[in-house]
């Protein structure tokens, strides 16, 4: 009998386990380094970024170079094929942005059969091109996202790619763009992210006091200054994000926020990741209203989990 209860109890504690482990949406952002027709044609380079951004609900993709769309449409056909019967990608494309003929396009992809639409979106108006006046080299592209199974239901996403031989004002000047989409949609719960080259010769330690953005209370940076976002040999957190919004913040799973190691994940040598990208993708997962101890129904939760673990649990041992 102390047998049978023992094992009873393993079982238990395994489902239980299980439940209380089930991850929440998954938030990533990619440079991509020069995606174009040139490595679009690569099969093995195509493969791994299709598999990485399956691995997310939602994925901002950075250094979008192909004014024919010949190389998102051959991501797009591979990218179909990770997906399980059920599951349907959406695409958000930016303008082609910059101040040279190097133009770039920001990309969100996100999964429409998990519960996830596009509310809004716009290009931040940053000042006259033509004249020189506009403060980014790529403005910020904002999607307002809604999801039917997180915390927060709805978020504003910024994407942003700064010049690095700019990215210090840049960077300063991304607390006028937070300003922007709060009074846009009178809603704090904005998360800033890209590549936002904020480390290393581009912006030095001694610039941090001097940037707003890091050093008001109400804004998060999930990555810190010691995770290296390169696949190469550098040491550097170029790759970030910037949360605001109490209950945003609050939404973020603990330790969820990192990077995305594909060339240790994948078994790819150093030439072939750096192939794919010279960064790793920076992810973190947000929590979803289904699990256990969220909101109101906290007790209630747990309740069916609990019995439902017992039931499952008397079922294993018969």
């Amino acid at each position: 009998m102390a047998t049978l209860a023992w094992s009873y109890l393993v079982v238990v504690l395994c489902v239980l386990d299980f439940l209380l482990g089930t991850s929440g949406l998954r938030l990533g952002a990619f440079n991509l380094k020069i995606f174009g027709t040139s490595k679009a044609s690569k099969p093995d380079v195509v493969e791994t970024i299709a598999k990485i951004i399956s691995r997310y609900d939602i994925i901002l993709l950075m250094e979008i170079r192909d004014i024919s769309g010949t190389a998102t449409s051959v991501l797009t056909e591979r990218l179909q094929q990770h997906r399980d019967v059920t599951s349907a990608y959406g695409w958000e494309i930016s303008d082609r942005l910059g101040r040279t003929k190097s133009k770039e396009e920001y990309v969100f992809i996100y999964r429409k059969d998990r519960g996830i639409s596009v509310v809004d979106k716009y290009h931040y108006d940053d000042g006259d091109e033509a004249a020189k006046e506009d403060t980014f080299e790529r403005e910020p592209f904002i999607v307002r996202f809604h999801s039917n199974r997180t915390v927060v239901p709805e978020f504003s996403l910024v994407a942003i790619h700064t010049n690095p031989s700019k990215a210090l004002g840049e960077i300063k000047s991304l607390l006028d763009v937070y300003r922007d989409v709060k009074k846009k949609w009178n809603s704090d719960d904005v998360i800033i992210l890209g590549d936002l080259n904020a480390d290393c010769t581009y912006v030095r330690k001694s610039h941090w006091p001097t940037i707003d953005i890091r050093n008001r209370p109400e804004f998060y940076w999930p990555i810190g200054d010691d995770v290296d976002t390169t696949v190469t040999d550098t040491d550097c957190a170029y790759d970030r994000f910037i949360i605001s919004g109490q209950r945003l913040r609050d939404s973020v799973l603990n330790n969820s926020a990192g990077i995305f190691n594909f060339q240790e994940q994948y078994k790819l040598s150093k030439q072939q990741a750096l192939s794919v990208s010279d960064h790793f993708p920076i992810e973190l997962e947000m929590q979803e209203t289904v699990a256990v101890g969220v909101g109101a129904n906290a007790s209630f939760n747990m309740a069916v989990v609990v019995l439902s673990t017992l039931f499952v649990a008397k079922l294993c041992l018969c």
